[in-house]
């Protein structure tokens, strides 16, 4: 983990977030209206434990598996093209995560790890939907 990476990924993390409403047709969050009218961005609990579970998934069983993993699963999916999107210039030549981290595996792991905790950090600014 680089600090500096993670620092640098924050702002793109929350942009990211704050313009992507859907990400291949999955939802990420839904849009409600607080008090003053204003519409706040909701996002879905599962999306919050998908990204929270993404780490542990990397050191447990390794960064391909753990990739092909979230690649796998349609509602998960949404958690690899977050992170594709917030490493931004390393993986522009990729659509895909898992073609990233099948070509850069060393570079990949730790982008893809400084990445997920940007998302994790930027996440915290945002309202987690309650079941």
């Amino acid at each position: 983990m680089s600090k500096k990476q993670v620092e640098s990924y924050i702002p793109i993390a929350l942009k990211v977030i704050k313009e992507c409403d859907k990400v291949d047709d999955k939802r990420l969050g839904v849009g409600i209206e607080d008090n003053n009218k204003n519409t706040i961005k909701v996002i879905k609990k599962e999306v919050n434990g998908y990204l929270a579970s993404y780490g542990p998934a990397i050191i447990q069983s390794g960064l391909i598996p753990a990739v092909v993993f979230y690649e796998g699963k349609d509602e998960k999916k949404i958690v690899n093209d977050l992170i594709l999107k917030v490493i931004g210039e390393k993986g522009k030549d990729y659509t895909r995560l898992l073609e990233y981290a099948c070509k850069n595996e060393a570079e990949a792991k730790e982008n893809i790890m400084d990445a997920i905790i940007a998302l994790k950090l930027a996440l915290r600014t945002f309202k987690i939907e309650e079941k």
